[in-house]
């Protein structure tokens, strides 16, 4: 089980949204100005500190260049992420 949990939290450790922001060599500011959004926003996207609203995932999938099905894709991933360490919580 501890193993499981390693891995798993080893492949979470890098956010989609930072990841693709880093490759198209955008700050959060340059994100958070083409959504609508501030870039503290932005970045509690990145800490996982909560997901977009889903009113904006049409400018989210513009701004990050890809297609509305990733965003949704990476919402679903960051979702899971949250409950695995709400779920951590409640174990420990």
């Amino acid at each position: 089980m501890t193993l499981f949990c390693l891995r798993y939290q080893s492949d979470m450790d890098e956010n989609p949204f930072k990841i693709r922001r880093i490759k198209l060599d955008m700050s959060q500011n340059d994100i958070g100005r083409r959504i609508g959004v501030t870039s503290q926003q932005v970045s509690n996207w990145e800490a996982d500190q909560c997901v977009p609203q889903t009113a904006r995932l049409i400018d989210i999938a513009a701004a990050y260049e890809v297609d509305l099905g990733t965003v949704k894709q990476w919402i679903a991933e960051l979702t899971m992420r949250r409950l695995h360490r709400k779920m951590a919580k409640e174990i420990a």
